[in-house]
């Protein structure tokens, strides 16, 4: 297929993110590459949000979906559900993207034969100003290890390739049997290594292409949210599923680093909870403190400290002490505020 054949699908999910959007979404309207659709899906914003997305109507590429809010997850799915396009490139509302991004990771898609995804590279909108995120298998001094897919899904499982849905584009096909977990957080993490395990074409662009917003105060991986017992437990499944995948492929090294990682997050899903302004259902309560009731520690390179290995045992055997620990973190937390 001629690159100037291929149709892009960019899905923008929107939630109350009127000070960010136009700059979103002009970043989008004015690609070098215009064979485009745009799917906008307004989660019930109540800040204008959505009349901004209204206007962006004219350009015929646009499509916008208004719903109640229902949460980021059920915005992308939405998007994917309508889709048409070849390949499938998810923006945050609240983040940008250079001009050139889609013509520059298409010319390596059309130099390579039927490319499942291909990896870019992204900066960091800080209090610093903007700074070039340094993937860890770079840090590392790791070749990206082209047409090795066991050993490119063993760095996504280390989480050495970002677990971010956002800095990849994808063969809209790769999604056939494949959606955002509904009503919880990191679903980016939680999704990655089920694409990667049904890929056979991936590559890696090493350009900044992709402005990510670390100072908005209602993103996910803000202050706020980090103390939040939902959160916390949302990352707990998300490293679950790193360590199902891992096992699914026999990588040792990948299991234990998701195990330890789950671990550390479902008892800080335990103790947050105590004092969280959304508490877990029961029955999430019970799947974490059976996790770690059931928890195998083995001698691998990722191992818990020791107030971790007495914080699990006190949720399974003596609660009061993991409460009164969590009281302990929520007032250091108020005084830091």
């Amino acid at each position: 297929m001629e690159m100037s054949q291929i149709k892009v699908s960019i899905i923008v999910p929107v939630y109350n993110a009127v000070s960010y959007l136009r700059t979103c979404l002009e970043s989008i309207k004015n690609q070098t590459y215009k064979n485009i659709e745009v799917l906008i899906i307004d989660d019930g914003s109540v800040d204008g949000s959505g009349e901004i997305c209204d206007l962006y109507k004219k350009d015929k590429r646009f499509r916008v979906f208004h719903q109640k809010n229902q949460g980021q997850s059920v915005a992308r799915n939405l998007g994917l559900k309508y889709a048409t396009g070849d390949y499938i490139l998810f923006v945050d509302a609240d983040d940008y993207i250079k001009e050139y991004l889609i013509e520059r990771v298409l010319m390596l898609v059309s130099k390579y034969n039927n490319v499942d995804i291909v990896i870019f590279d992204h900066e960091e909108v800080t209090d610093r100003g903007i700074v070039p995120f340094i993937q860890e298998f770079n840090k590392r001094n790791i070749e990206f290890p082209v047409n090795d897919i066991k050993s490119i899904l063993h760095l996504i499982l280390l989480d050495h390739v970002s677990n971010l849905v956002w800095d990849k584009l994808y063969k809209r096909s790769m999604w056939e049997n494949i959606r955002f977990p509904v009503g919880y957080y990191y679903e980016d993490m939680f999704i990655l290594p089920s694409l990667f395990l049904n890929a056979k074409n991936v590559q890696y662009l090493h350009e900044y292409l992709y402005i990510n917003n670390r100072v908005n105060p209602s993103s996910t991986t803000s202050y706020r949210n980090d103390c939040s017992a939902i959160h916390r437990y949302s990352k707990f499944l998300a490293y679950c599923e790193h360590e199902r995948i891992a096992k699914l492929i026999k990588d040792s090294e990948a299991s234990s680093w998701g195990k330890s990682h789950a671990a550390h997050e479902a008892i800080k899903s335990i103790y947050i909870n105590y004092y969280s302004n959304k508490k877990l259902l029961p029955r999430e309560q019970k799947i974490a403190i059976d996790y770690l009731a059931h928890l195998s520690l083995d001698s691998t390179p990722y191992t818990l400290s020791l107030k971790s290995r007495f914080l699990i045992w006190s949720a399974i055997r003596f609660p009061i002490f993991c409460k009164l620990y969590g009281f302990i973190r929520h007032r250091r937390e108020l005084l830091k505020r």
